[in-house]
């Protein structure tokens, strides 16, 4: 699986969004009723979990749509 794959996987899975939903790019916090701050911080443990990589607080706050959650993530694992 692709680190694509997964961070929309840990994505999908905090929103409670089913698996053969579509997600875009740009779905952002602002249109998602269940991305809410609990929603935010569970996408971010399992991150931190499944790529073993930490978050500055400046990278958490910009992370407002999965477009770029995905960005920030794939960076810091360069």
């Amino acid at each position: 699986m692709s680190v694509i794959n997964i961070i929309e996987q840990i994505f999908k899975d905090a929103l409670d969004i089913p698996e053969s939903e579509t997600i875009s790019d740009n779905i952002c916090m602002e249109d998602s009723p269940a991305w809410d701050s609990l929603a935010q911080m569970t996408i971010i443990i399992q991150l931190k979990k499944q790529f073993n990589i930490s978050f500055l607080y400046d990278e958490i706050l910009s992370m407002n749509t999965l477009g770029k959650i995905k960005e920030i993530t794939e960076k810091k694992l360069r």
